[in-house]
């Protein structure tokens, strides 16, 4: 779904004594509604993927368990604010559903896994637009991205990106989360409920963040403005071939 996610607007700039107009990107705000069976959320977010956000939302709350259970998912908008209803199946088959692992064998390159963030960088249009926005890439095992989200929110952010795979059946085949944000405990929780055994930001990780990580078996890394890499844990992941 294609949207207008940003507005301009005029600013007044004082700068080196002088005073100018100047027209500024700001990204948008809007309510959404999610109804999903009994489950209602209201959120605020950067419109578009709202179907796949709504999706991602339910998944990482545990009410939806796989795509197959959807019967239908619609948006729904007005001036005000939107809403997506997700109509479930209630007589579904649990055994369609494979718990996610960990992938506890991948393994990249120390190089690669910079490249993946490079491939982050260079797709945040939006960010670009407006200073404002966080994002969330997936990759597979080959490196090969297979979801991508901007919002005004890095919760937001990763929640549409994993609607976008688990809408796809995609989810197991997640190997590297990269994230435009710090890594926090909860960006560590819902990489565990999705089962993506790498964690690469742009910004550091927490204390609580490396904690958890290191009691599932989560690899997380940083890597800085200058090109350090830098892992606080499952170094094992990592691949040294060429230091």
């Amino acid at each position: 779904m294609k949207t207008d996610n940003f507005i301009t607007v005029d600013s007044v700039c004082y700068e080196n004594g002088k005073k100018s107009v100047v027209a500024q990107n700001l990204i948008k705000e809007k309510p959404l509604l999610i109804e999903a069976g009994e489950f209602r959320r209201n959120v605020i977010r950067t419109p578009g993927d709202d179907i796949n956000f709504a999706a991602g939302v339910c998944f990482m709350q545990k009410i939806i368990e796989s795509p197959n259970r959807i019967i239908s998912a619609n948006f729904h908008s007005n001036a005000q604010s939107d809403k997506v209803i997700i109509k479930l199946s209630e007589a579904w088959d649990k055994k369609e559903y494979k718990p996610l692992n960990l992938k506890a064998d991948f393994k990249i390159g120390i190089d690669k896994a910079k490249e993946c963030v490079i491939k982050l960088r260079n797709s945040q249009t939006l960010h670009n637009k407006t200073g404002s926005a966080h994002a969330a890439m997936f990759f597979d095992d080959k490196l090969n991205p297979i979801a991508f989200a901007e919002d005004v929110g890095r919760h937001n952010a990763f929640d549409k990106a994993t609607g976008g795979v688990f809408m796809e059946n995609n989810l197991n085949k997640t190997s590297i989360a990269t994230l435009s944000c710090r890594i926090n405990y909860e960006m560590i929780t819902k990489a565990i409920r999705a089962g993506i055994p790498i964690i690469i930001g742009y910004g550091k990780p927490t204390s609580k963040a490396v904690s958890l990580s290191l009691s599932c078996n989560i690899s997380v890394a940083w890597m800085g403005k200058k090109g350090g890499f830098f892992i606080f844990t499952g170094k094992n992941r990592f691949l040294f071939e060429n230091l």
